[in-house]
């Protein structure tokens, strides 16, 4: 399978990013087009929905956003993406830290995008990782890829078994209201890579949406914490 986590870099622009719209349970996400990543400084900028966005995070691997193809067959058993792809950061899995998501307005929803599931790579994939959320949220598993690997534990803990072979992508909905979304990063293994982008839902109107995510079912229950 695949490889995981965080890894940011700042460059400047990143070219070949771009925001793709999502429907789901009745609202319109957009992922974020990320104008700046920085490896040197772990710090990554962009904008969805109106809202500007800052991604502080332990250790970017690079200054390129990848262009993510979530469309094909081989991606999330319950997705149905119409374009199909979205930019996403490379982030080391195995770093042991704090991260956030920040926001220039209140935010009501947040979808998490973990790993590039078209790709078999061991650099996109989450592996070995803990992600231990410290905001009063209502977190869940909404999509993963087929076999074990990304739970939610206790209403607030993002999740995947350590060793080899287990590496997995996902989509987490975290639901609230809030001006940051917050995480502490928890793994015994240092090597582990991902692929990770979000889309949000903010009190400004998205733009017509272009992708639809279609889910017959919660993989995972969500409650508050």
């Amino acid at each position: 399978m695949k490889t995981t986590l965080l890894g940011l870099a700042i460059s400047g622009l990143c070219f070949g990013a771009h925001a793709d719209m999502i429907d789901y349970n009745g609202q319109s996400y957009e992922t974020i087009q990320w104008s700046s990543v920085s490896s040197a400084t772990n710090v990554a900028t962009g904008s969805a929905g109106g809202v500007n966005v800052t991604f502080n995070t332990v250790d970017i691997i690079t200054d390129t956003v990848k262009d993510s193809n979530y469309g094909a067959a081989s991606g999330f058993d319950a997705l149905n993406f119409e374009d199909g792809s979205s930019g996403s950061i490379s982030l080391m899995a195995g770093a042991l830290g704090s991260s956030s998501l920040v926001f220039d307005q209140s935010v009501s929803s947040v979808l998490i995008l973990i790993g590039s599931p078209n790709d078999t790579s061991t650099f996109t994939q989450m592996g070995a990782a803990i992600w231990d959320f410290s905001e009063n949220i209502d977190l869940s598993l909404i999509d993963n890829e087929s076999g074990s690997g990304i739970t939610v534990e206790n209403a607030y803990r993002l999740f995947n078994s350590f060793g080899p072979a287990n590496h997995q992508s996902g989509v987490a909905l975290a639901e609230g209201e809030f001006t940051s979304l917050n995480w502490e990063q928890f793994t015994s293994a240092g090597t582990d890579q991902t692929q990770i982008t979000f889309a949000i839902v903010s009190n400004v109107p998205a733009p017509a949406t272009g992708l639809a995510l279609l889910l017959p079912g919660m993989l995972a229950g969500r409650r508050r914490r």
